[in-house]
């Protein structure tokens, strides 16, 4: 009997070293591969309006329980080495408002997501502990009142593509809709890496990792052109083409951070008007980048090579 169980140990150990072996040669093709690739991220927003009542509160409670373990992880590092923890766990104890313990179950949340919000924080880690080796005061991780995105690691398991409006994720029954997958469908040779699940306060968004053969290289190269940037015009070409960026925060900010300072904190009202404050600062922020966008695109039409010259 003990030669069987010591026969099924070893070939249990020979198997784990050819998958080993098996996934070190996969990776070292990859990592080849992606040498004379180009690395493009695009976003893609999930229609709420094509979602029934079970994927909104799926869609919804990924976060919440994200969240969960999160925290929950924080507070066992107190006392143990985060590589202790339980990826598989299927409880979580957290504080509630009143900060009592509450115990919470993980319905929601697949393993590969939540390996990928343990890896987070293990990230988190390490850059706290690069930035000290660097003579930087740093603080400790704090505890999450929101958790605003979700690792989507592997392509085909975590997350999928049916066709150009379609999308499958992880522990959803039926497919759900998508908008914007036009900027990159049309591209040929495009292999599809991680992504992420982002929550912004105007809805849920899917920013995917794609990698692209990088095309030929252009020959026609056009003169080069100088850029100044100054305080009353923002950038002023060596053509004298003048390009003024300005964008004021709005009095929709305004009027929610007035509106803020009149709540109490804890409130239900307070928690409301963040979240208008928060779309209020990602519209602005949209605005900036698309004004960024169009100025490069316009710069590009122009000339193949910018000289930036600052005036102190």
């Amino acid at each position: 009997m003990n030669y069987f169980i010591q026969y099924n140990f070893f070939m249990i150990d020979e198997q784990r070293l050819a998958k080993n072996n098996l996934i070190r040669e996969h990776g070292m093709l990859t990592r080849q591969k992606r040498k004379n690739q180009i690395c493009r991220v695009y976003c893609v927003k999930i229609d709420i309006s094509h979602l029934n009542e079970a994927q909104k509160v799926r869609l919804k409670m990924l976060f919440v329980e994200a969240k969960w373990l999160y925290n929950d992880a924080l507070t066992f590092m107190n006392d143990h080495d985060i590589n202790d923890y339980d990826t598989t766990t299927q409880t979580v104890h957290v504080l509630d408002k009143d900060r009592q313990s509450v115990t919470h179950e993980l319905e929601y949340l697949g393993s590969q997501m939540k390996q990928s919000v343990i890896q987070g924080l293990k990230s988190g880690l390490k850059s706290l502990l690069r930035l000290k080796q660097h003579n930087h005061n740093v603080g400790s991780l704090r505890y999450k009142s929101d958790y605003a995105s979700i690792n989507l690691q592997q392509y085909h398991v975590t997350y999928r593509f049916y066709d150009e409006r379609h999308i499958g994720i992880q522990g959803f029954k039926t497919r759900i809709r998508i908008r914007g997958a036009n900027q990159f469908w049309h591209i040929p040779d495009i292999e599809f890496a991680n992504a992420k699940l982002l929550n912004l306060p105007d809805g849920y968004y899917l920013a995917i990792t794609t990698y692209q053969n990088k095309g030929g290289e252009n020959k026609n190269y056009k003169p080069e052109i100088g850029i100044d940037m100054g305080i009353k015009t923002t950038i002023t070409t060596s053509e004298g083409k003048k390009y003024k960026v300005l964008i004021e925060e709005s009095e929709r900010i305004k009027k929610c951070q007035r509106l803020i300072a009149r709540r109490k904190k804890g409130s239900n009202n307070r928690y409301k008007a963040v979240k208008l404050l928060s779309r209020a600062y990602q519209k602005l922020s949209m605005r900036k980048k698309d004004i960024a966008n169009k100025i490069v695109h316009k710069l590009l039409e122009h000339e193949s090579m910018c000289i930036c010259r600052t005036k102190i």
